[in-house]
Parts: C-alpha cells; structure tokens; sequence
C-alpha cells in the first residue's frame, strides 16, 4: 500500500506512465504506477488521462486537477481502507467510469463533471455513500450486497443511462433523474421523497419493477417524462405508488396491476395513458385523477378494471369511459373544466 502523486512533465500525462508519478508530492516522478492497494493523488495543476482499464485502492483529485477519462476507460477501486474511496475535489473530462469493487462500507465524492458508467458491485455487504451530486452520461448499476446512498445530504443523481438495481438504491430527499430503471428480484430502490423522473426506457420499458424485486414510495412522485414516447410500465413486484405522473410523447401501457394512494397525473397532447391488452393493468387511484393533456384510459385493449376512489378532473384532453371491454370503471365523480368526456 503506497501512495502515487501525480507530476508530469508539462503538468498533464497518461497514467499508464511512471513519468507520470511521484512517491511524494513535488518529488522525483519514476515512481510505479498506482495499483490495488494504492491511493492515487492528482495533484493541484496536473491533469492525468486514464487511457486504459487500471486498479487502484482509491483515487483523491486535488482542487485546480483534473482526471481525463480518455472516453471510456475503467477505473476500478479496490479499497485502500480510505474512508474516500473516490474524492473528486478538481473535475472530471472524457467521461471517466468508475468501478467500486470495495469490501467495506465508503464514501464517494464525484464532484464537478460528467462521469460514465458507474457500477458499484461490492465483494460483500456494503455502502456507498454519496458526499456530493453525481451526473452520468451512462448506465449505473448496484449489484448484489451493494447499496448506493445519496445521503442525509439530499445529493442528487442525475444520469442519462439504464439504472439497474439488484441491491439498493436508496434516494432519501434527492432529486433523482434516471434513462430507464429496472428493480431486479431482490433489488431495492427507496424512493426519493422527492419526485423520481424517467427520461428514457431500457427495450420498450421505462420502469421495470421486476418480481421479487421492491420499490418503496416513502411519499414521492414517480414521473415518466416528456422525452420518453411509446412506452411500457412494467410493475410485475405489484408495490404501491404515491404520486404518479405521466408526461409521456406516446402510448404509456401499464403491464400490471397499480395502486397510486395518492394522485394520478397525466399531462402531455399525445399521452395514451392506459392498460396492456393482457388485461393484466388493471388501476386503482385513492387521490384525484388529473387529466391535463392527451388521453386517458382511451383504447378499445382497455380490459382492465379502473377504480378512482377520488375526484377524476378533467382540465384538458379527453377521458373515455367507454370502450368495447366489459371491464368496470368507477370513480366518486367527475370534473370537467376544460377537456372532454367521451362515454
């Protein structure tokens, strides 16, 4: 176990390099390059590119550094018993993607920049907890005896790519932007109190509540967004909602059975807010249902049952009632101040 600090030669160099590294910080460069075990140090003004897949125990990067991720290249953090196992204090360029591989419980600090993909599989049972904001540009995975935490401190996560959960994710008040999310059986996600929104899909799917998997509402809003279009729901793990909002450029089928227990919300032109022609989506809503744009419960493959235990209002686009099924849809009233009642 040793510590590397960073002193190239016109302050920038390859980490594959020992000209790029120093046993002291100022001192000779020569030394080996960082590997497990070790703590890598970029130090104030340089800038190292990580221009290939590399281990090392943890990485720090000092305020004014910077860490190249050459576009693609891995870092994997294998645990130097540093309470930071990845401390970025400088910035980050070329999408660098992280790889924690820690056995015990760390913290992590992705600081300013756009990261890669970002897979925490820990080797046994253990946390990773966030000390600043995380922005992605790729897929975040949390395998197995893995959890990812965002802290008390309410950092947000915000990623582009596929989030896949097989341990768990947990969001306490942050505000949490994901491409797609997947809970496989046995994963967790607990919630953000705040609002979760969906950007994208994985396949045909958006959310993928998978069976034995789990999703903990904890009073938040879950939100398919606008830049998603014809899309699935897949709530197979059949957990409860609290608030769920849909905004979808498309169809938006649910594939199994919901229970919102607070509102449903659906607010785009073209949202077709309804049930798989499985029959198998059948929906239960205990707040109000607001219809503000496009379609809800439109289509002739509407089989399922739909009961609406609050107000249905109507302040744009059209809810139908009828449709060719013989399902049922209740509701304790309906208000129409804007959209149109069809049925």
């Amino acid at each position: 176990m040793a510590d590397r600090y960073s002193n190239p030669s016109g302050n920038a160099g390859n980490w594959d390099t020992t000209a790029t590294w120093s046993t002291s910080e100022g001192g000779s460069t020569g030394a080996s390059i960082p590997v497990d075990g070790d703590r890598a140090i970029i130090v104030a003004g340089d800038t190292v590119t990580n221009n290939g897949n590399h281990h090392v125990g943890s990485v720090e990067i000092q305020s004014g550094a910077i860490l190249n991720g050459d576009g693609g290249a891995i870092i994997y953090l294998d645990d130097d018993g540093n309470a930071n196992v990845f401390q970025n204090d400088g910035s980050v360029t070329g999408t660098p993607r992280l790889h924690f591989t820690n056995s015990s419980s760390r913290n992590v600090k992705f600081g300013s920049g756009t990261f890669g993909i970002i897979s925490v599989e820990f080797s046994s049972t253990a946390t990773l907890t966030m000390t600043s904001a995380l922005t992605s540009s790729g897929n975040l995975s949390i395998s197995s005896n893995s959890t990812l935490t965002t802290s008390g401190s309410n950092y947000a996560i915000t990623t582009t790519g596929d989030t896949t959960v097989e341990g768990t994710l947990t969001g306490n008040a942050s505000a949490i932007e994901l491409g797609s999310l997947t809970i496989a059986s046995g994963g967790t996600y607990s919630a953000t109190s705040g609002t979760t929104t969906i950007t994208g899909e994985t396949g045909t799917k958006c959310f993928d509540n998978q069976g034995g998997g789990t999703f903990t509402h904890n009073n938040g809003t879950l939100k398919f967004a606008s830049s998603i279009g014809d899309t699935t729901f897949d709530n197979a793990g059949a957990d409860d909602f609290y608030n769920l909002t849909c905004e979808t450029n498309g169809d938006c089928k649910y594939l199994n059975a919901i229970t919102v227990l607070n509102n449903l919300t659906i607010n785009h032109s073209n949202a077709n807010f309804a049930a798989n022609t499985d029959g198998s989506g059948a929906i239960t809503v205990h707040g109000i249902t607001r219809l503000v744009l496009g379609i809800a419960f439109a289509t002739s493959d509407d089989n399922a049952n739909a009961d609406h235990y609050g107000f249905i209002q109507v302040e744009g686009g059209t809810f139908r009632i009828s449709d060719t099924s013989s399902a049922t849809k209740t509701c304790d009233g309906i208000r129409n101040i804007g959209g149109t009642i069809d049925g």
